[in-house]
């Protein structure tokens, strides 16, 4: 299932991605990305002229951004581990969902 976010947010990828489908998105380490969709642990966003769907492991969401999420299954998903304390400060005040248990 796809969701889109209320807000879209930004990602700096922690890795380079070499997508093995079309629809992925390649990128660099140090790539600034906006993120507008998920689904399970997978993330779409777009910079420049690309857009694609990429892993959420190979990124990570850059502090304040006080973005508002949809509450869903696939956000419920995904790896929270991975964020920084301030990226999941975020989550908890964007959403109902309990983040301290991850």
């Amino acid at each position: 299932m796809e969701t889109k976010v209320h807000s879209p947010f930004w990602v700096k990828a922690i890795s380079d991605n070499k997508p093995k489908s079309s629809d992925g998105l390649p990128f660099k380490k140090g790539q600034l990305i906006q993120v507008f969709e998920f689904r399970d642990k997978e993330l779409k966003g777009k910079y420049d002229d690309k857009v694609g769907w990429f892993p959420q492991d190979r990124v990570q969401l850059l502090d304040g951004t006080g973005t508002s999420f949809v509450e869903s299954e696939a956000l419920k998903n995904l790896d929270f581990s991975k964020l920084t304390p301030g990226a999941r400060k975020v989550f908890r005040k964007s959403c109902s969902t309990n983040f301290e248990t991850r």
